[in-house]
């Protein structure tokens, strides 16, 4: 889905999102937070990629263009870009992948060496092979029916990746399980990993605390961070998986 906002598309960063209304009235009540894909500053447009899961989302999928909607955003704190030229490693999984299409673009825009790994339950639910093609990125991907690619999970070719460049630095984002073994691969080959969490939120501005991770302090505690406010980007190593 295309949408015009001229101020969201100048401001917004990858990793960040937008919290969008799913019609004209209050039902349902709560809108929709959605990654944002991609932007283009020069027509003031963002793109966002969704599933049809439920009654939100298919209303949005039944939209025709030109309608109004209500938008909040950018939202949250996106990826931080890597002050040096390392290698970046993108690593994600189904609906995850949308964040990283915007990230390849912004990284290969700064002279970044970008490779992607990415997966799907089949290779018809593959996202942004073009886009990431488009950018120069070099592109894997998996699948887990091996209707595509690697016949099994992206993380498998991950592993690999670590091994053949440990000066790499990995951005995730995508299901939980994922992220958990990411996380895992990349504090043992000790690689720099940000991920970008997909908690349910409720309120998106951080006032209702429904989207709480517990992550790791300073001096070795736990407390509560607010996925929508003080992510959705982490560093890998604070989240407790």
């Amino acid at each position: 889905m295309r949408l015009h906002v001229p101020e969201v598309a100048a401001a917004a960063r990858p990793g960040q999102f937008v919290y969008v209304r799913c019609g004209q009235t209050l039902d349902p009540l709560l809108s929709r937070p959605f990654s944002i894909a991609g932007v283009d500053p020069s027509a003031g447009t963002v793109d966002v990629i969704f599933q049809t899961v439920g009654r939100g989302t298919a209303l949005l999928a039944a939209l025709q263009a030109g309608v109004s909607l209500e938008l909040v955003g950018p939202l949250g704190h996106g990826f931080e870009l890597p002050p040096r030229r390392n290698p970046a490693v993108l690593i994600g999984g189904g609906v995850g992948v949308p964040p990283l299409m915007f990230l390849a673009e912004r990284l290969a825009a700064d002279g970044v060496p970008v490779a992607v790994l990415i997966g799907a339950r089949s290779a018809e639910l593959l996202l942004g092979v073009a886009e990431f093609e488009a950018c120069g990125a070099e592109l894997q991907v998996a699948t887990d029916d091996g209707s595509a690619g690697y016949h099994g999970f992206p993380t498998a070719l991950l592993e690999q990746h670590l091994a053949q460049d440990p000066d790499c630095e990995v951005y995730a984002c995508g299901p939980h399980e994922l992220l958990r073994t990411v996380a895992d691969l990349t504090l043992r080959a000790d690689v720099p990993c940000q991920v970008c969490l997909e908690n349910q939120m409720g309120c998106g501005l951080g006032a209702c605390l429904g989207c709480v991770v517990a992550a790791r302090t300073a001096d070795g505690g736990e407390e509560y961070l607010r996925v929508c406010k003080d992510g959705p980007v982490f560093d890998a190593r604070r989240v407790v998986w």
